[in-house]
């Protein structure tokens, strides 16, 4: 009995596939402000530039240049992957204090759940 729990073991450790990334048609893109909006069955990341440098400056314009299209399962995962990098960056160099979530925290989060951050 103990060779066939080995052998399970053995079967299932080949049964896990390879990840191979293949960045050949990968594009790269700068961006400084992002947005997230959902529904029940996809949730929209918008990443684009605000090339307003001056602070006081109204309107804001923001410059839109990727949308991603993810599902909510999808979301979760990049979540997590992005909690883990941004807790690993934090010990590494200190905690990122935002504007942006400060702000949402007094006024008791953003409206429908959306919320722009910007770097």
């Amino acid at each position: 009995m103990a060779g066939n729990k080995s052998e399970q073991g053995k079967e299932s450790e080949k049964s896990v596939p390879t990840i191979r990334w293949n960045d050949e048609t990968m594009q790269t893109s700068y961006s400084n402000i992002c947005n997230v909006a959902g529904t029940r069955e996809e949730v929209s990341i918008f990443f684009g530039t605000n090339e307003s440098w001056q602070a006081g400056k109204k309107p804001i314009e923001v410059r839109l240049n990727q949308r991603i299209l993810i599902t909510p399962y999808t979301a979760k995962r990049l979540q997590l992957l992005l909690e883990n990098t941004l807790k690993q960056y934090e010990s590494r160099y200190g905690a990122i204090e935002l504007e942006a979530v400060e702000a949402m925290q007094q006024h008791g989060g953003a409206s429908g759940g959306n919320g722009a951050a910007k770097s």
